[in-house]
């Protein structure tokens, strides 16, 4: 019986065998998550305060939380293109599932691009 155990325990796994996949871990991971959540919170929260009472303070209250949603949409956009670029370096690196990675990060990109402008472009306007 100790020689059947022991010949188990000295067996070598193949060099051929595939080995598990690493998994992928970012700190943008969060950040993506968590700031489209908090864009919503402080958009409803900015229209919920607006409601109470009328004139100047309240349309205060509606541009800083449009200002806040958009801004926070961004960085939600910003730490998708991160991730996705981080996501395709470490395909590259370890092997993996590549399908959407590339698309997501044009994708982002496009995003981030396109809330940059209307951010800024309500930041410098006049209205």
């Amino acid at each position: 019986m100790e020689e059947k155990e022991e010949s188990r325990s000295t067996v070598a796994p193949k060099s051929d065998e595939a080995l598990a996949p690493i998994a992928f871990h970012h700190p943008s991971d969060k950040y993506r998550k968590v700031a489209p959540v908090a864009a919503v919170a402080v958009a409803v929260g900015a229209f919920l305060l607006s409601i109470v009472g009328d004139g100047e303070p309240n349309y205060d209250i509606m541009t800083a939380g449009a200002f806040g949603c958009c801004s926070l949409l961004n960085v939600a956009f910003i730490s998708q293109a991160i991730y996705q670029q981080k996501l395709i370096q470490h395909h590259a690196i370890y092997g993996g599932e590549r399908k959407g990675s590339k698309l997501g990060y044009i994708t982002a990109l496009i995003f981030a691009i396109f809330g940059m402008v209307i951010l800024l472009g309500n930041l410098f306007s006049n209205f």
